[in-house]
């Protein structure tokens, strides 16, 4: 094999990782909009909302990608629907509605969770197996995005248990997303995909609110979307935190396992971090400097050790 083949495959073998981190690093950022839209509307009409805005916008992408769209395999068609109503639209009504309920630092240490989602229905649905020496540094990624976002046990309260219950429906259908995505970016493209789990998760989105008795709430709220700053908060959201990671993180899930990718999901936890002190000016803790290069060499390890067992 030539050291130029050799090269590219390193590249590859990187990209997808990264990709993958750098969307759920993006998607770190969400708590900052959602919060803050939470206060005009209920979880079920902020994501549908968001749904229409990110579908009008991607439609021209999916008008191009018309071709490929009309040559979906039966097998893409599912991986679609379970992408796009379980985690697009499901996944994210439950986790906007658990931050009404909890502190959104609880919510955030509850996430770490997911991974463990994600490697169960990868190894059920895509038969992945884990390499030698993987649940070893899996486990250390949790505990160590468990400390990154847990700065202080006496912080950590639940007052209402419909948040806990929110956040765990929440990990079960982002968990199973994540492999739901690996297997739709198997089977057609990034153009298709990404357009394509904004359409399914408005139509998923407007069942929950027809279903929900929302339908004359959702007509009265329509004239707050042209508000500045609910037109900024949107605008933020969907490309900051909405559209942009959701093309990385198929784009990622295109050259990475579903159990590697979930754990280069839990970047986020760092962002979220990073976020608190930057921006709200929380303080940093060096014991989550520290959980943080941890959590980094622990996903680092995972998708080596993935990669190695793959080839």
């Amino acid at each position: 094999m030539s050291a130029a083949k050799v090269q590219t495959g390193d590249v590859v073998r990187w990209w997808g990782p990264l990709s993958v981190a750098l969307g759920a690093g993006l998607w770190g950022l969400e708590s900052l909009f959602r919060v803050r839209l939470g206060e005009h509307f209920p979880a079920d009409l902020l994501v549908f909302y968001e749904h229409v805005m990110g579908t009008v916008v991607l439609a021209p992408v999916l008008w191009f990608a018309r071709k490929q769209v009309a040559q979906l395999t039966k097998k893409a068609v599912g991986w679609l629907l379970i992408s796009g109503v379980v985690g697009s639209a499901f996944g994210t009504v439950l986790f906007t509605a658990s931050l009404k309920h909890l502190n959104v630092s609880v919510a955030t240490v509850l996430l770490n969770l997911q991974p463990l989602v994600a490697i169960s229905m990868a190894s059920i649905l895509l038969k992945e197996r884990m390499a030698k020496g993987f649940a070893w540094w899996a486990a250390l990624a949790v505990a160590a995005g468990v400390v990154i976002t847990f700065e202080h046990v006496e912080n950590f309260r639940v007052e209402n248990p419909v948040g806990i219950l929110c956040v765990f429906g929440a990990i079960l259908c982002w968990g199973t997303a994540t492999v739901a995505g690996r297997g739709l970016m198997r089977e057609t493209s990034i153009w298709v995909a990404a357009p394509l789990r904004f359409a399914v998760g408005m139509l998923a989105t407007l069942g929950v609110v027809v279903f929900g008795g929302r339908s004359e709430l959702m007509v009265e709220k329509i004239p707050i979307l042209g508000e500045g700053d609910i037109i900024k908060q949107y605008a933020l959201l969907l490309f900051a935190a909405g559209i942009t990671p959701t093309f990385f993180y198929f784009v990622g899930l295109k050259y990475t396992r579903a159990t590697a990718g979930a754990f280069c999901e839990m970047i986020q936890a760092i962002v979220a971090v990073l976020v608190a002190w930057i921006v709200l000016g929380d303080a940093l803790a060096w014991h989550q400097i520290i959980a943080a290069v941890v959590l980094v060499v622990s996903v680092t390890m995972i998708n080596l050790l993935q990669a190695r067992d793959k080839s």
